[in-house]
């Protein structure tokens, strides 16, 4: 995934909203989003690597890793995929981040960006593999990240000016917004360095898949998942069925 899009306690009723789209070669296999065995986690599943690139737990905890660009891959790390997973199984952004930052100190990784949030924190994980990792807390609102640069040091200024009505649509019905989000998602004209769109097309690679999650507040989340199995300008968005089960005597 190279382009993950969150915004963080911008509406009351939705701490949590995110798009995100995962560029990679089109040959590589993958899972859609589906329930965990036990019913605590909502992710997509890399199927040759393993692990996830992006997810959610019934604790309403978020996480959404890219890989880094610019620093050599080691193929007998483990998968970053196994971070994300890792993140989700944890009951808060901030213990996530700490374990995450246990784990690479002990079983190093390739580098990667990880973003992690719940209702009240969301932070950031720069990895480059060779140092150690630090958490980067966030203030509420729009930060953007991607496999090039750290957060929010690309299209910060370009989306809110290209696209007016995902600040709008946050105020608004929940619709709007996902149809703001989506609208992002799959443009073709705001460029990053290298010239590259937000929805990607190349030989052999490209966008894959697109994921557009909103997570509602506590104590129970309501979560809805929205992938597109494709670039998000020709595939189409569904949702995925089903919510989370709580333990008797909880409300879900």
């Amino acid at each position: 995934m190279c382009l993950l899009l969150l915004l963080h306690r911008v509406r009351g009723d939705l701490p949590i909203v995110v798009a995100a789209n995962r560029d990679e070669y089109f040959d590589r296999p993958s899972a859609p989003p589906a329930f965990s065995k036990d019913g605590r986690v909502l992710a997509p599943r890399d199927l040759r690597a393993g692990g996830t690139w992006i997810g959610v737990n019934r604790d309403g905890v978020f996480a959404g890793i890219t890989n880094r660009s610019g620093t050599p891959l080691d193929a007998k790390r483990p998968s970053r995929g196994e971070i994300c997973g890792a993140a989700l199984g944890e009951a808060s952004a901030r213990s996530a981040a700490a374990r995450v930052i246990e784990s690479v100190s002990k079983r190093p990784t390739n580098a990667f960006n990880l973003a992690l949030a719940d209702a009240e924190d969301a932070i950031v994980i720069h990895y480059d593999a060779r140092r150690r990792a630090e958490p980067i807390d966030l203030a509420p609102g729009l930060h953007v990240l991607t496999n090039h640069h750290d957060v929010d040091r690309l299209f910060v200024k370009e989306i809110p000016e290209r696209f007016k009505s995902l600040g709008r649509a946050a105020e608004h019905h929940e619709e709007a917004l996902l149809a703001a989000l989506a609208d992002v998602a799959k443009d073709h004209t705001v460029r990053a360095p290298g010239d590259h769109a937000i929805c990607k097309h190349f030989d052999g690679r490209g966008t894959v898949s697109s994921s557009l999650v909103l997570v509602g507040s506590p104590p129970r989340p309501r979560v809805r998942f929205l992938y597109a199995p494709g670039p998000p300008c020709q595939a189409v968005y569904k949702s995925v069925p089903g919510t989370f089960v709580y333990p008797r005597g909880e409300r879900g």
